[in-house]
């Protein structure tokens, strides 16, 4: 379960934090953190097809086997394919998803406002339109600890000011809309309010559009996770450096919790505020445990991961060759990689109003 640190995730003694490959080579090939899948930890991921942008379900309790929720296609617009993001809900219950035509997604003006955002209830499937004209983003959406989620829009030339939405997901309904003068990146719901990214600074959106500086750090910042005590748990790279840093931030302090190489290294939303680290060499073991961090070794991935289950119990990557369009799902605790197996059953679509996400439920009825 996230926030249970075991002993033996501290670094080894002769790994090199600045040589990725022997570092990444001396880690542990299994952990007790992942051990047996947790019946409620759950993993969604995504994929496109002619047919709309299809949102799928696994739980540790079926196997993390994999179970079609939705087929997202707005307004039933006939293109050949879709891509999108999507994250999970820290309570477990909904992911919220933003998508976007694949021809369109070289397209800088259609990724800053031209896509379209959503929320699915995991449980049953029920679709709920967010709203259109929203940026295709990596950090867009951005979900909180609980059913909220943040989704940006860039506006202007050279995104000259950035319009953050926040969501109530288990309605779809935006509570409210905020505009920024400038480009803020990562945006996330915390307890004490928006959270996001301006370069190297972490900055609080009040109202208006009010910006304050929460904290500082050395190169960029990126990948925010609201944690169970108000604060952030992040990552950060040096300008030219090959290795990123994963921090806890909370009333303005920031504590280092672990490295990682760059390219590799990923932080995950975790349940109720932790956070799922992937692809680290160093984790400084008390400062982890106190933000709620699960280390998972990511062994196996040939590129690493890209998703996580809530609790850390499957890890989500490309394939052996690399190929994101494959992917592959790890067990940490068996070291066991095996190919996401598509659940795509026929099924009467239902249309949903507003932006037009349609819904299916558990295994495609």
């Amino acid at each position: 379960m996230v926030g249970t640190l075991v002993a033996g995730f501290v670094e080894p003694a002769a790994a090199d934090p600045t040589d990725p490959a022997a570092a990444l080579a001396s880690l542990p090939a299994t952990t007790d953190t992942a051990s047996d899948a947790d019946p409620a930890d759950v993993a969604v991921d995504g994929f496109g097809d002619a047919e709309g942008y299809h949102v799928q379900v696994s739980h540790g309790g079926d196997g993390f086997s994999w179970h079609e929720l939705a087929v997202l296609r707005p307004a039933d617009m006939d293109v050949e394919s879709w891509t999108g993001y999507q994250c999970l809900s820290g309570d477990g219950r909904f992911a919220a998803v933003t998508i976007l035509p694949s021809s369109q997604a070289n397209d800088a003006t259609a990724r800053d406002h031209g896509a379209f955002a959503y929320s699915v209830d995991l449980g049953s499937g029920e679709v709920h339109s967010i709203a259109s004209g929203v940026g295709l983003k990596y950090y867009s959406p951005g979900c909180g600890t609980a059913d909220s989620a943040v989704v940006t829009t860039m506006l202007g030339t050279d995104q000259a000011s950035t319009v953050l939405s926040t969501a109530d997901l288990t309605s779809g309904a935006v509570s409210r809309s905020i505009t920024i003068a400038g480009q803020v990146t990562s945006s996330v719901p915390t307890a004490t309010g928006l959270v996001g990214v301006m370069g190297s600074t972490l900055v609080s959106i009040g109202e208006g559009g009010a910006v304050t500086v929460v904290a500082t750090v050395k190169g960029d910042a990126y990948d925010l996770r609201p944690a169970a005590d108000g604060g952030i748990n992040f990552l950060s790279t040096e300008p030219g450096a090959d290795t990123a840093t994963v921090h806890h931030e909370v009333g303005g302090a920031v504590t280092d919790l672990g490295t990682g190489p760059r390219t590799r290294v990923q932080l995950f939303a975790g349940r109720d505020g932790g956070a799922v680290l992937s692809g680290y060499v160093q984790i400084y073991e008390m400062a982890a445990a106190a933000a709620k961090l699960a280390a998972i070794p990511d062994g196996g991935l040939a590129d690493g991961a890209t998703a996580a289950s809530l609790d850390g119990g499957l890890l989500i990557g490309p394939d052996a060759n690399g190929d994101s369009g494959t992917p592959v799902q790890l067990d940490p605790s068996t070291k066991q990689v095996q190919p996401i197996l598509r659940d795509t059953a026929p099924t009467t679509a239902t249309p949903e109003a507003g932006c037009g996400g349609r819904r299916r439920g558990r295994n495609g009825h």
